[in-house]
Parts: C-alpha cells; sequence; structure tokens
C-alpha cells in the first residue's frame, strides 16, 4: 500500500476562493485564475480581485467570466507532476463554471502521461469565501501530515457542510 507524504502532494485552487493572494503564497497554494472581462470591454481581461473588483461593481460595471482553458490546466497540473508532485485540485463549484470540468479532463489526459501520479479534482460545490474556507482548512489538514487520499476524503466530507449566504445591492 502507497502512503503519500505531506510532502509528495500540493494542493491547487482558482480564483473563484477569493482568499487574498498573499495568503495563498504563505499557504504554498497556486491558484488557476477564471477569464474575467468587463462586459463593456470584452476584450480586455480583468486582473482586479477584492476590493478593485467589487468597485468596478458598483460603478455600473458589468463583469463576465470564462473557464480557463484546457492547456492552463495541463502546464499547471503537468508542472508538478514532472517534479513527482501529486495534486490535489479544489474547484470552483461546477454549478456556476466548467472549471471542475475542464480539470477533470486534464486531469485524465495526464494521467496516462504520469501513470505513477495521482490527481484529485474535488467539485468544492462552492464558491468565494465558501471555497476560500474549504481551501484554507484543507491547507491546515495538510500542514498537520494529511495524506492527498485522507485530504481528499475530508474536503468531500466538508464540502456538504458549507452554506453559503449572498446579498446583492440590487435585482436589476
Amino acid at each position: 500500500m502507497s502512503v503519500t507524504s505531506m510532502q509528495d502532494y500540493v494542493i491547487i485552487t482558482d480564483s473563484g476562493t477569493d482568499l487574498p493572494d498573499e495568503m495563498l503564497k504563505r499557504l504554498g497554494i497556486p491558484s488557476i485564475s477564471l477569464n474575467c472581462f468587463m462586459k463593456d470591454d470584452p476584450t480586455a481581461a480583468v486582473t482586479l480581485r477584492g476590493k478593485a473588483f467589487y468597485d468596478e461593481l458598483r460603478a455600473g460595471k458589468v463583469a463576465c467570466t470564462s473557464a480557463a482553458n484546457l492547456s492552463v490546466f495541463r502546464e499547471t497540473f503537468s508542472a508538478f507532476l514532472k517534479e513527482g508532485t501529486d495534486i490535489l485540485y479544489l474547484s470552483f463549484s461546477s454549478a456556476l463554471s466548467c472549471m471542475c470540468a475542464t480539470a477533470k479532463l486534464a486531469a485524465e489526459e495526464l494521467s496516462e502521461e504520469f501513470p505513477e501520479r495521482k490527481i484529485h479534482v474535488i467539485d468544492s460545490r462552492c464558491a468565494s469565501l465558501g471555497q476560500g474556507l474549504l481551501v484554507y482548512f484543507s491547507a491546515e489538514k495538510k500542514a498537520h501530515g494529511a495524506t492527498l487520499d485522507e485530504l481528499a476524503a475530508y474536503t468531500e466530507e466538508m464540502k456538504s457542510c458549507m452554506m453559503h449566504w449572498f446579498t446583492v445591492d440590487d435585482l436589476l
């Protein structure tokens, strides 16, 4: 029976977590960006996060998102797999984006290329700080020695315990 140590895997997430970049960096968690465009200029990618992003929305701009493409997932995942590092990817909710489906496709393709490596793609069924909390708690479990398989089981269990409440400024 193979046991994966905490050094043998990486937690990866995406920008749907809404965790500050500094926190992700401190936790050692790479993040794959969703593509974000302001509706008034669909050709210009937006890199705003946090307060700056919400300030744009309050100013009347409308944001549109799209998932990262397959090549972004392949490049990100394969960089770790080539180093002998397994992957736990905690995805933005599949009900809101195809990030999870694209990650699963990349994982399937790469599992043929790296059959000795493990890639767990977890649909967090969360967004924003709900997903962020799942990522944060997963990082804590990893830091306390959880194996890849233990952490995958933990996130599958914990995602059903997350509750989300959203408020909106208006309904228009």
